[in-house]
């Protein structure tokens, strides 16, 4: 681990978290970075134990801001005076990740250094509370439905994250739990991947000492969930309304008198430019649009072409009534269309617009 930080959100922590940094640092970790997230006063020693070590250093919030925050103070730090690392493992301060599972993400991490690996925990072991089986197990399900990405562990505190990721989640919305979601829709709307790597499936009592609220954390992960969702949505929706609503005023009001094929080829062709050009309009501060044209060409094309031949053919071979054909295509597309967002390029945030993946690490 001598080419990484590990940083520690702690809130109330035990003295179990001396011996867990003692751990750490015998495992060969160049710096520990430990934010005391508002403890109680009686924690104090803990962390005046800890930051005796010069390898160790204690940042300190006045109170509880949430474990979101904590890892963007954390990150900041790092960035401003630990920049010579390849980068950080986040790990949790309650035992749950043992000092081999941390070094076997830094391995991991070492070898794909342009992914955000992933400390995936086993759910099917029988000393899993029933609460994290089913909340990771519903998440999971939803993560992959709605964003095409399958991650086991969508909860994992045990993450190793290279350099060149960090400034994007220190601007990063989200101060709690909720958080560490946000961190992974962020990073598919990126392009950054994430590989996991098995690891141990502790729970003390029943996990009791966490302080993840199962309620109010839970219900703002889902929210966040949804709400990519919904940045991603969206668009397929606009480009569904303006799809069929000039697709049928081309058809029915404008194009009158000519052949049935060219009628619906033009119309065809009109739509889908109106389409894709009013979400050109719509993302036009919001993307570098030289990239968005070129690939937005290319979709179009093939979206005219897919419109076409469905609508031919519906209409030829099925006897189909072609409003109802045009309906079918037009969700058909729109559910292509939605996939297609999931892999451009999106802004950050804070309304800032992302660099490809290339440029930011490299510029």
């Amino acid at each position: 681990m001598g080419n990484f930080a590990v940083i520690i959100p702690a809130l109330n922590p035990g003295k179990m978290l001396i011996h867990y940094v003692d751990s750490l640092l015998a495992n060969g970790a160049a710096h520990i970075i430990i934010v005391n997230d508002g403890s109680k006063d009686e924690c104090a020693p803990i962390f005046e134990e800890i930051e005796k070590n010069r390898k160790c250093t204690v940042l300190q919030h006045s109170v509880n801001r949430g474990k979101g925050r904590a890892l963007k103070t954390a990150f900041a730090y790092f960035l401003e005076h630990h920049a010579n690392l390849i980068g950080v493992i986040t790990a949790d301060a309650d035992g749950q990740h043992t000092a081999a599972d941390v070094t076997r993400i830094a391995e991991a991490l070492n070898e794909n250094r342009n992914g955000i690996i992933l400390g995936a925990r086993d759910f099917n072991q029988a000393n899993v509370p029933a609460k994290s089986k089913i909340g990771n197990r519903l998440t999971s399900f939803m993560f992959e439905a709605l964003y095409g990405a399958k991650v086991g562990d969508t909860q994992t505190g045990l993450r190793g994250i290279p350099k060149q990721e960090l400034p994007w989640m220190v601007a990063l919305k989200g101060e709690r739990f909720e958080y560490e979601m946000n961190m992974l829709i962020y990073a598919k709307r990126m392009k950054v991947a994430l590989l996991e790597v098995p690891v141990q499936t502790i729970y003390f009592n029943h996990n009791a000492g966490t302080n993840y609220h199962s309620i109010k954390d839970s219900f703002k992960i889902f929210r966040k969930i949804l709400s990519g969702m919904i940045y991603y949505a969206y668009p397929a929706l606009l480009y569904f309304l303006i799809d069929m609503l000039s697709f049928a005023l081309f058809f029915r009001y404008l194009l009158n008198g000519v052949p049935f094929l060219w009628k619906l080829f033009v119309s065809t062709v009109l739509s889908q430019l109106a389409a894709f050009g009013t979400d050109m309009l719509a993302k036009r501060k919001l993307l570098h649009m030289q990239h968005f044209f070129v690939r937005s060409i290319g979709v179009l094309c093939g979206f005219i072409v897919i419109a076409f031949s469905l609508l031919a053919g519906a209409s030829a071979y099925l006897q189909l009534d072609l409003l109802f054909a045009k309906l079918a295509a037009s969700v058909i597309l729109a559910v292509v269309f939605y996939q297609i967002q999931l892999h451009w390029d999106v802004i950050d945030t804070q309304g800032q617009a992302q660099l490809p993946l290339e440029e930011r690490r490299h510029g």
